[in-house]
């Protein structure tokens, strides 16, 4: 792995970079504000080509490596993870097409998804079943050549803006977890019923709602992969999304260690600049220790899964420590501003709130935990 950036991949980072400055910082408080899906903002990524940039170049995707696609996401991130987590949807809700899809499939529905600028959203998460994705209560049903839906998804993140769905269901109740499996939905096919944006505490700019699927009927042909084959989708799913996500976290990160250290850097207390406290000091350094750190963990991931290597254990370090690390240097970025970080006026505020769910969604730290001993075991 080199760690030094390509001549292209100065060029991915400052694309983003730009966009970031230019599109997303000013308008990253009037969407928290406004707690919906920024579909504007996601028009013009998608004329910047920064949507759906892994998908392959044959279907009308930039293409990118997943390493290629972290770089950006840092910088994105940097500006607004709820922005960034609403413009980079696709790749995640993308993913079970692209993994587990035929060649036919995702010629048949990738170009028209790129070209109309639709959104996907990821369906597993239900009231009954969060990091257990093998609790799933949602069924499908055969029925001649379609399949049945019934059952409720929740926390499904842009699922009021979708158009398709990656929809995980129990087809084979026996089997545990070889009986789930995926169908690609239309988010407008009959009995499928779309709730409001549940309220947040932060990410607002990246809905969540429920869904409800009554006798939702879909066609054979929109099942990904073969029948049961829906967990292992799930679990290659997360080996690439993980690296994704946790980008934003460091560009969180990231920020929330400028955002810092201008402060420390220009407040005065007895006579000199918070910054030459000790106490003050330590913190901004281990800001900045959590960013490297968390992203040379993020592209080392994403470098494995590229390589076609197994990441399962690097992706849920990354996702592990990069969750935690957002979260603490956000809240070190609040201590540091003092009473004027607890006031909506700071952005620190904003990068507190925000920060949370790092430590909880794609699955939580301590289901990272779990999943990094799983894999001392077995290697």
């Amino acid at each position: 792995m080199n760690l030094e950036l390509t001549a292209e991949q100065h060029k991915i980072q400052e694309q983003h970079r730009e966009f970031t400055e230019g599109v997303i910082i000013p308008s990253a408080v009037e969407w928290d504000r406004i707690a919906d899906y920024p579909r504007p903002l996601f028009e013009q990524a998608a004329e910047a080509g920064l949507t759906n940039r892994i998908v392959p170049v044959r279907h009308g995707g930039r293409g990118l490596s997943v390493l290629d696609a972290t770089i950006g996401n840092e910088e994105l991130g940097y500006g607004c993870t709820g922005i960034s987590t609403a413009l980079t949807i696709n790749e995640l809700g993308l993913l079970p097409l692209l993994l587990a899809g035929s060649e036919d499939q995702q010629a048949a529905w990738l170009p028209g998804i790129l070209a109309d600028r639709e959104v996907v959203s990821f369906c597993v998460t239900e009231p009954e079943a969060g990091s257990d994705v093998a609790a799933l209560q949602t069924t499908a049903v055969r029925q001649g050549d379609r399949w049945v839906l019934n059952g409720t998804k929740l926390w499904i993140t842009g699922g009021n803006a979708a158009a398709w769905l990656a929809v995980f269901a129990v087809t084979d109740p026996d089997q545990g977890h070889e009986g789930l499996s995926c169908f690609f939905v239309r988010a407008d096919a009959p009995g499928m019923v779309c709730g409001a944006p549940i309220a947040k505490m932060g990410q607002r700019a990246a809905p969540a709602v429920r869904i409800e699927f009554q006798d939702c009927a879909v066609p054979e042909c929109h099942m990904l992969g073969s029948r049961g084959s829906g967990f292992l989708t799930i679990m290659q799913t997360f080996d690439t999304s993980r690296p994704l996500l946790c980008a934003q976290a460091v560009g969180l990160a990231r920020r929330a260690r400028d955002e810092a250290v201008a402060y420390a850097g220009r407040r005065r207390a007895f006579g000199q600049t918070i910054s030459r406290f000790q106490g003050v000091g330590f913190m901004l350094a281990d800001m900045d220790i959590r960013v490297a750190a968390g992203r040379g963990l993020v592209r080392h991931a994403a470098w494995l899964r590229d390589q076609g290597a197994g990441n399962t254990r690097e992706a849920a370090i990354a996702k592990a420590y990069c969750g935690e690390a957002a979260m603490a240097s956000a809240t070190d970025a609040v201590q540091v501003f003092g009473g004027i970080g607890y006031s909506a006026d700071q952005p620190v505020e904003k990068l507190m709130r925000d920060a949370k769910i790092f430590q909880i969604y794609e699955g939580t730290t301590q289901i990272q935990q779990q999943i990094i001993v799983r894999e001392l075991y077995r290697s």
